[in-house]
């Protein structure tokens, strides 16, 4: 498998698992410090891809 299809079977992995929950789904990741907050600038789903893939340094910006 080549670089680039491995990046897009993840990339569609994500998207596949990103979805809206209720706050009470989401209640119990956040009260165990699991939950992270990713701001309203940046797309959700390559956020995720980039936290698939352990990138610490741009996820830590």
């Amino acid at each position: 498998m080549t670089m680039q299809a491995e990046t897009d079977l993840i990339c569609e992995k994500v998207n596949l698992e990103t979805s809206q929950i209720p706050w009470q789904e989401l209640q119990r990741f956040f009260a165990n410090g699991s939950a992270v907050a990713v701001s309203a600038e940046l797309h959700l789903a390559e956020v995720a891809y980039q936290f698939s893939v352990d990138n610490t340094e741009l996820v830590a910006q």
